[in-house]
């Protein structure tokens, strides 16, 4: 889901002809049969993936969007997601598969593609391992040994902690962890400078504005108020 604004900022950022919140409005009033096709509704200021008006999310995506980041994809990977059942095959999807297919080398790779698939779309519907393990139980899957299982429950998390998710605004857990550290380190290393704020003599003027000593002004209330 994106709102109009943010239509209009990726759109101009990709594009020499502009467009304006009007067009945006405009589309969203009246929307082109094409918006349908791709599952894709006007929602309250928002264009919306029938998905998340389905199993009724939009407040829970409104809540958990809020104050993060967006991942704006170039525009030549915008056009890759017409494909409704694309997604980013990174690194850590292609080590799992691999890994399947070396634990069960008799699984046809058709088996493995659709395990690959169901496994990244259960990180972004809901993210259940018990599920996951199920996927491996209908086909008749047994780990021959713990480490096995051990490396298996490896490759998972590393897929499911580097998937782009909805709620993340498009980045990843891994990826949002780390723009929060960020922030928070900013925040670490901008906090001493409040700190060393000059503190204010008895004589100075008073940091009120009011024109006064500090003495005679603000101190003075401070001391006579406690």
């Amino acid at each position: 889901m994106v709102s109009k604004e943010l239509v209009v900022e990726i759109y101009n950022s990709q594009n020499k002809e502009q467009t304006n919140i009007e067009e945006v409005e405009d589309y969203y009033e009246n929307p082109p049969p094409e918006l349908e096709n791709f599952f894709i509704y006007p929602y309250r200021g928002h264009f919306v993936h029938e998905t998340i008006l389905e199993f009724h999310e939009f407040e829970y995506m409104i809540e958990e969007k809020a104050n993060k980041p967006y991942y704006i994809p170039s525009k030549k990977e915008l056009f890759t997601y017409l494909d409704d059942d694309y997604f980013k095959k990174n690194p850590h999807y292609n080590r799992l598969l691999d890994y399947i297919k070396k634990s069960f080398p008799h699984i046809a790779q058709e088996d493995i593609e659709e395990m690959g698939h169901e496994i990244h779309y259960s990180f972004v519907d809901e993210f259940n391992m018990e599920y996951i393990f199920s996927l491996f139980d209908k086909r008749d899957l047994v780990f021959e040994s713990e480490k096995q299982m051990g490396d298996m429950l490896n490759l998972i998390m590393g897929l499911a902690n580097s998937t782009q998710l909805w709620e993340n605004n498009g980045f990843s857990p891994s990826e949002m962890s780390r723009i929060i550290q960020r922030d928070k380190s900013k925040a670490l290393v901008d906090e001493p400078n409040i700190r060393k704020n000059k503190k204010t003599g008895r004589n100075d003027p008073c940091p009120c504005g009011s024109g006064k000593k500090y003495k005679k002004c603000c101190l003075a209330k401070e001391n006579k108020t406690s």
